[in-house]
């Protein structure tokens, strides 16, 4: 029914969905949440502690969860230190420690969970070397950073040293032609290969304790931690601006964690039990605990945004999801047009804002028949569907595209 609605709306003017944010509960997928993560179909994944960890999944926004096995997968009795994250292909990754030791590993799965391999100093992970977190790219480009950055672009099965050690890193962010991080004071660019990347001048700004980082709409960076709280930029580091307002003064700690909506310029940052967000790119903040309950030794593990504008946050014994989007919901004319040729016999070549991205592919009666990854060029082979009208989605974006052989 939804689906069928979205094509009603197909030629509706172009939208958008601001509003304070509240929040509803999410049912909790394991007794003590200290790990999640979300993927490119906004699947959210965590993992139980068992031997070996099972992954459990959720595909319908933190409502019911799946078990997977987990086989070959890392000791859960004694995992820790653990990263988890999902690629833009949505294979699971896993760092950590098995053994409760100083060596680390990875784990990969390409089938939901289900089956593990290990990834070693063979794969390019050194077994010495501490890492904070993962980092996809809209290119499809994989990081995992914390002393150093190690950077995979056969979508994590092997792993090359970009930035080396001795430069320790807190969070980072990928946009299309750069990679991001903050480290205290310090805030860090470079190229996505690791070239040039190198501490970069702030102006009279710092983010003086630098502990989050976030890629939002049309590039735009944004810092949080420190006593600036939050900073960011819209010209790719060139100039920056503190925005504020709204956030007290007499804030007793830090900001600690943010995430943005791709959609707009829509944020949401935290810290403990402390939560703001915007829905103007800063100005100004709103206080955002409506509706949540974490408790006062509960502190906010993280805060995170699907492809549709909708942010989940969680603690140790709480997930919460946003009560609505906050991206596009329907296309514009232009957009609409642009998808060529159309009618297709297979070939398509989609908006410019659908490259490299993950997508659906959604039929008349509303029927997931098909996901895929939009090439590089901006183009996805339709061939193998039949002759119909179907909706290529990509986050909130939506494309109507005709196959005729």
């Amino acid at each position: 029914m939804r689906h069928a609605l979205t094509f009603a709306l197909f030629f509706a003017t172009l939208s958008t969905a601001q509003a304070q944010l509240t929040w509803v509960p999410c049912t909790m997928p394991v007794n003590t949440l200290t790990t999640l993560t979300m993927g490119p179909y906004g699947e959210l994944v965590t993992l139980m502690n068992t031997n070996p960890a099972q992954v459990r999944m959720s595909t319908d926004q933190g409502q019911t969860w799946q078990n997977h096995t987990g086989t070959g997968g890392p000791n859960g009795t004694f995992l820790s230190d653990t990263r988890l994250h999902i690629t833009n292909a949505a294979t699971i990754l896993v760092w950590g420690s098995a053994n409760g030791g100083s060596t680390y590993n990875g784990w990969r799965s390409t089938d939901g969970g289900d089956t593990f391999t290990i990834l070693g100093t063979a794969n390019g992970i050194p077994a010495s070397r501490y890492f904070m977190g993962f980092s996809s790219g809209p290119n499809g480009d994989v990081y995992l950073y914390g002393e150093g950055i190690l950077r995979s672009t056969d979508d994590g099965q092997t792993w090359t040293s970009i930035v080396g050690a001795n430069t320790f890193l807190t969070s980072m962010a990928v946009t299309t032609t750069n990679i991001w991080a903050v480290q205290l004071s310090a805030m860090y660019r470079g190229n996505l290969d690791g070239t040039g990347f190198s501490a970069i001048s702030t102006g009279a700004l710092q983010v003086t304790n630098g502990l989050g980082i976030a890629r939002g709409m049309n590039e735009r960076i944004v810092a949080v931690g420190g006593a600036d709280r939050v900073i960011t930029t819209a010209d790719g580091g060139n100039t920056w601006q503190a925005v504020n307002t709204g956030i007290p003064t007499t804030l007793n700690h830090e900001l600690q964690h943010v995430a943005a909506s791709l959609n707009s310029d829509t944020w949401v940052t935290a810290k403990q039990i402390t939560v703001f967000s915007t829905d103007n790119g800063g100005a100004p903040w709103e206080n955002a605990s409506n509706g949540l309950g974490f408790a006062g030794n509960e502190p906010i593990q993280g805060v995170f945004c699907d492809s549709t504008g909708t942010f989940y946050m969680f603690g140790y014994f709480h997930l919460y999801r946003s009560n609505s989007a906050t991206g596009i919901t329907s296309p514009n004319a232009e957009e609409e047009a642009s998808a060529y040729p159309n009618p297709t016999t297979g070939p398509v070549r989609l908006p410019s804002t659908f490259s490299g991205r993950p997508c659906r592919v959604i039929d008349a009666a509303g029927r997931e028949v098909l996901r895929g990854q939009v090439g590089y060029d901006a183009t996805m082979d339709l061939g193998m569907l039949e002759d119909g009208r179907y909706l290529v989605r990509s986050g909130a974006k939506l494309v109507p595209v005709q196959v005729h052989h």
